[in-house]
């Protein structure tokens, strides 16, 4: 038992090394995407102001917490039909906005998106053969932070910004699930799927379509490439 016990005190020792290693090592990663959302959202954060988004307006009533954890559930009540909060599936960024201050629920779930919307990007890329970090980087940036993105701001479609990294994602898994034949992809192609609709459904559904002719054309590409080796 003693040889066992040194290897197990030897690799808690290098835990920490270890961990600050694989830190260092995707500081060039986690340094840009960290400039620009602290560049782009620091007044939001700090100024106290609400960040504007129409869909999402600061007014409330002296039942909005329950009408809106209400309508978790779906919100059948008939006195509250037509004019109280819509029905909200469970979308991870809309349950912890719940729990956030008011004024502070628009710009972290904005930033939220935009950091999501990077790391989908850069997942995405480094899936093809032949990308480096730096490109992969640089085209997932502009990707987090393009014109189609953020002119949503101002419109208030909070649940587009939210959807939009699943739906990057959605790409990403395909690639995988189609390449590596593993259950757990083909799982995450799913959730993907679902918390995408969950956000904005209708967008969602554009994207799916894409992917399913994505996924086609991976499926068919993987085969020709198999008969040649």
């Amino acid at each position: 038992m003693e040889p066992m016990t040194h290897r197990t005190e030897e690799t808690i020792s290098n835990f920490p090394r270890a961990v600050a290693r694989r830190l260092y090592a995707a500081l060039p990663v986690l340094l840009p995407i960290a400039a620009f959302v602290i560049t782009v959202y620091w007044d939001a954060f700090f100024s106290g102001a609400w960040l504007a988004s129409g869909d999402n307006l600061p007014v409330w009533d002296a039942s909005s917490t329950l009408t809106r954890i209400g309508a978790f559930c779906g919100d059948w009540r008939t006195n509250g039909l037509g004019w109280t909060a819509w029905a909200r599936p469970f979308h991870p960024l809309g349950i912890l906005c719940e729990f956030l201050p008011r004024a502070l629920r628009n710009v972290v779930s904005f930033a939220l998106s935009t950091c999501l919307l990077y790391f989908a990007a850069l997942y995405w890329l480094r899936s093809h053969r032949g990308f480096r970090t730096p490109e992969c980087v640089l085209a997932a940036l502009w990707i987090a932070f393009s014109g189609y993105g953020f002119s949503l701001i101002s419109a208030g479609h909070r649940p587009v910004f939210q959807m939009l990294p699943w739906a990057v994602f959605m790409f990403a898994f395909i690639v995988r699930a189609v390449r590596r034949r593993n259950v757990f992809y083909f799982f995450m192609v799913g959730m993907s799927i679902g918390w995408g609709m969950s956000a904005q459904p209708d967008t969602m559904a554009i994207f799916i379509l894409i992917g399913a002719v994505y996924a086609a054309v991976n499926i068919i590409s993987e085969f020709i490439h198999a008969d040649r080796r």
